[in-house]
This record gives structure tokens, C-alpha cells and sequence, in this order.
């Protein structure tokens, strides 16, 4: 479905005549799909371990939320290495003055990728709280993850966060919402709260994210009036779009919507193709959450569902869509479930023979 939705998207784009910056920009996107389309098909024709997989992915994050903590308590040897490899000064300069107002961006070059990094450990830490023995350890790891996506300043992540574990909690199956997951909630939000205590404690952290609402006349930071601009662009171009980048020929930053950019740039058709695409990959992570009895694979089941639905949701405020990084976690994710699947559709298989 996901290689249709490709070739639909260079078709219009090529119609279209997208060209300049913008052209350039839409050939990177496109070539960033197909990388990630690459990577979903190599691993289910590899089949690689997916609970290794999402091992390494996470302790990639950790690394992240680390050096968060890092840069939260002024090591100087973490900014001298980050400034070896930011390769410009301007670049510098903003990671300067995003943490003079209290946004920390790690390892990262931005506070988005950062806050989308550390999600990954989030994800993994709050499938694992309720799927072992260890009652103090996943849990502490979870708020102390939470607790470094705050210091990074992106709410909209924070928020989305908040909103997937509702869903994962309202959607569990109803034989593991026990006495047990209860006292686990319940361990978390404590932990978590006295985590975010801490930290505001230390940096005044909700106090400057206030004033920084208080800086932007809306909710959405403005982002309404982009939102609004891009739609009512859409004369005759309703159907199939001005083209994959177009959106970049009007706002340097993209749409900061992947629904409203995919709408402006393939039209209806091409916002339903991904969107189709999104359900059903969701769909199936849902359904082996909701299933799947073996505790290895519920937690990885249940990461992998927290992280497509992360996506999906920062996509009403976001661009992780038409950033190849967090489009590739979006993928990895999708292609853990489907190898899954796979590996249980065998093992099926192979017992229907025995029979």
C-alpha cells in the first residue's frame, strides 16, 4: 500500500511541475519514503530478532535522554562534543539560546528530534512497567523519561505522550487492567510527579513554559493561520495537490500538519492513501496488543503501538512525516508488528504441518 502511495506521490509531483527549492525539498521527501519503505521490507525478508530491534532503538533514545540530563545539570564536556559536529554557527547559537530559556536538545540538533528520540524510551519503559517483576526500575525509568522530554521544551510531544498512554490504558485488554495495573498507574504517576517536581524545582521549567504560551496569541502558536493560508490555496487543486515540497514555497517550515501538508501537496487522494495506510498499520499493532499473551512480544506490541500513535498524533501540530528520522522510527515500528505477524503466521503454519 505504502509503495502505491510512493508512486502516486511522484506521479502528482512530476505533473505538477514542482520545481526550485521547493522541487528540491520534494525530491528529499520522496527519497526519504522510499528509505523507509527500504528499510520496513529488508526487515521482514531478514527477519530480525524484533525484540532486539526494539532494544536497540531504545538504548539509541537513552543515549538521548542522557545527555538531556547532561545538559540539564551544565556538563560542559557534552556541549563542547555537540559543538564539534554542529556544523555551523547559526546552529550553535540556537542550541545556546534554547537552553538560556530552559529547552534542552541533548545530542540533537533540534528540541523536536530530541523530544521524538526519548519518546522511543518512554514507549519501551511504560510496556515494560507492566510486563515484569521488577516493580520500581521501569517505572522510575519512564518518569525519568517523561522528565527529559520536558526539559526539552517540546509540549506538543509532552502532550501527545500523555494523550497515547490514556489510549493504551483505556485499550488494554480488560483481564490486565487488575488490582496489579492499578497499583502500577499509580506508581507511575507518583514517581512522575515527584520527577517533574524536581525538575521544575530546579529550572522554574513551568513557569518559562507559561510565559512562553504567554508570548504566542493562540493555542496553536499561530499555526492556525497557516493552516487556514494552505486551505484556502486549494482551488482546483483539490483532488490531486500542488505537488510533494510545494507547501515549502509558502512556508519555509512546512505546514506544521502532516494532514493539512499531505492535503495541499497530493490533494484528497493522496491524504487518503497515507491516511488508509496509518489505520491499518495501527490497526494490527492494536490487535497484537490487545491479544497477544506472551509478555516479550506485549511489550514490544504495546511499544510499537505507543510510538505509531505518537506519530499520528504529533501530526496535528507536527512535520514527523517529511522528517526522514522520525519517519524512520515510524517504520521501524510498523515493520516490528508486521514481523511479528509474520513470525507467528509461520510457527502456525509449521504446526498445521505437525498436525
Amino acid at each position: 500500500m505504502f509503495l502505491i502511495t510512493i508512486l502516486y506521490s511522484y506521479l502528482v509531483t512530476a505533473i505538477s511541475r514542482v520545481n526550485g527549492n521547493a522541487g528540491e525539498i520534494g525530491s528529499s521527501i520522496g527519497l526519504g519514503f522510499i528509505i523507509c519503505f527500504g528499510v520496513y521490507y529488508i526487515h521482514n525478508r531478514i527477519h530480525i530478532e524484533n525484540k532486539l530491534f526494539l532494544v536497540i532503538l531504545v538504548v539509541f533514545s537513552v543515549f538521548f535522554m542522557i545527555a538531556t540530563y547532561l545538559q540539564f545539570s551544565g556538563v560542559q564536556s557534552l556541549q563542547q562534543f555537540v559543538y564539534r559536529y554542529i556544523n555551523s554557527q547559526e546552529s550553535i547559537e540556537d542550541y545556546m539560546a534554547a537552553q538560556s530559556w530552559g529547552s534542552y536538545y541533548g545530542l540533537a540538533s533540534t528540541n523536536f528530534e530530541n523530544a521524538f528520540f526519548i519518546s522511543i524510551s518512554s514507549a519501551f519503559f511504560f510496556a515494560y512497567s507492566f510486563k515484569t517483576q521488577r516493580k520500581w526500575i521501569p517505572v522510575v525509568l519512564y518518569a525519568v523519561s517523561i522528565g527529559a522530554i520536558m526539559l526539552s521544551g517540546k509540549r506538543s510531544i509532552l502532550i501527545a505522550n500523555a494523550l497515547v498512554v490514556i489510549t493504551c490504558l483505556l485499550t488494554m485488554r480488560r483481564d490486565k487492567m487488575n488490582v496489579k495495573t492499578v497499583v502500577r498507574v499509580l506508581m507511575i504517576a507518583v514517581v512522575l510527579i515527584g520527577v517533574i517536581e524536581y525538575i521544575n524545582y530546579k529550572t522554574n521549567v513551568f513557569k518559562l513554559l507559561i510565559d512562553k504560551s504567554a508570548t504566542t496569541a493562540t493555542l496553536l502558536n499561530g499555526r492556525e493561520d497557516i493552516y487556514s493560508s494552505l486551505l484556502s490555496s486549494m482551488n482546483g487543486y483539490w483532488i490531486f495537490g500542488h505537488g510533494l515540497g510545494s507547501t515549502y514555497t509558502v512556508y519555509s517550515q512546512g505546514a506544521h500538519n502532516i494532514y493539512i501538508q499531505l492535503l495541499y501537496e497530493l490533494g484528497i487522494v493522496g491524504v487518503c492513501l497515507f491516511v488508509l495506510f496509518f489505520i491499518h498499520k495501527l490497526k494490527k499493532a492494536y490487535v497484537l496488543m490487545r491479544q497477544d499473551a506472551d509478555d516479550n512480544r506485549c511489550i514490544v506490541s504495546i511499544s510499537c503501538f505507543y510510538l505509531q500513535l505518537l506519530f499520528l498524533i504529533y501530526g496535528l501540530s507536527g512535520n514527523p512525516l517529511f522528517y526522514n528520522s522520525s519517519l524512520l522510527i515510524y517504520f521501524i515500528a510498523v515493520s516490528i508488528v508486521e514481523g511479528i505477524f509474520d513470525n507467528m503466521s509461520r510457527m502456525n503454519d509449521e504446526l498445521g504441518s505437525l498436525l
